[in-house]
């Protein structure tokens, strides 16, 4: 409970102004003592934030799991969810900068996101256009500088957003295939689990992520490209909306005819060896 203290207590003292309940001036007082008492929980949680995270780090974690230890040690779970999330969406641009992708040794990228990426990059320049406005027309200081602010914070966002498409792909390799949506998504299904894949384009798609009929859709603007059916059936985590056994998944790739060709390379040698032997010495 002491985790939501901080964001209870300036949720209330806001309403208490806005409202009308108390006058600026008290509220200013209120504030000042209420701050004080704060400062010491949140000095507690920036202690444990720093413990949990040495703890991680000695047991051999990355800075990143590590980080996120971290977070959920010292905030509510749905805080530390998104401040996780926002990490990572402004992390894509610094991996873009440095070249990197979450791609697995061994792996191969099914890149997605060309349909998207277009429109995105028309909104980045839409908010560019918006932060210019705010400065050369809002005359006062202290909403300007507001308003600037959090344009500035969209405009980064929506920038690292694309390169998170780019980032975080679809992926295939000879253990497992991923879906991916930027870095909110990531379900992985075993590679010796897919049967066939075939190019199927299918835009009637109302979520990103969605089951129906035993079928996982990890779609882009309501449209799914790749067909893949597997051999048995399979459990998939989506976290809130809880697990469900699916029997074919369906995803969009950016050139589903390269995504197909690369899961077939990937299911070829177990299918290769099953196939029963010749007598001979050969293949049936």
């Amino acid at each position: 409970m002491l985790r939501w203290v901080p964001f209870l207590v300036v949720a209330t003292e806001l309403v208490l102004v806005v409202g009308g309940v108390v006058s600026l001036a008290d509220a200013a007082v209120a504030v000042v003592l209420i701050e004080i008492a704060l400062l010491g929980v949140v000095v507690g949680e920036v202690v444990t934030m720093r413990a949990a995270y040495r703890k991680a780090r000695r047991s051999g974690a990355d800075r990143a799991p590590a980080m996120s230890a971290a977070l959920d040690a010292a905030l509510p779970p749905v805080v530390a969810m998104l401040i996780r999330q926002e990490l990572r969406v402004f992390g894509s641009l610094l991996s873009v900068v440095r070249r990197r992708t979450r791609v697995s040794p061994g792996d191969s990228a099914l890149p997605y996101g060309r349909r998207l990426r277009g429109l995105l990059i028309v909104l980045a320049g839409l908010s560019l256009a918006e932060v210019a406005v705010v400065e050369a027309f809002v005359p006062w200081p202290v909403v300007r500088w507001v308003l600037l602010a959090l344009g500035i914070y969209g405009l980064l966002w929506v920038v690292s957003f694309v390169a998170s498409l780019s980032v975080y792909p679809h992926t295939i390799g000879p253990r497992v295939l991923r879906l991916r949506f930027g870095p909110f998504t990531d379900l992985a299904v075993p590679t010796e689990k897919i049967a066939t894949a075939v190019e199927n384009t299918t835009g009637t798609h109302r979520k990103t992520v969605e089951t129906d009929d035993e079928t996982l859709s990890v779609s882009l603007m309501g449209t799914s490209t790749v067909l893949v059916d597997l051999a048995e059936p399979h459990e998939v985590d989506l976290g809130r909306r809880g697990r469900h056994t699916v029997r074919r998944l369906r995803f969009d790739a950016d050139d589903p005819a390269d995504a197909v060709r690369l899961l077939r390379e990937a299911v070829a040698p177990r299918v290769a060896s099953r196939e029963p032997s010749d007598p001979r010495g050969g293949r049936r």
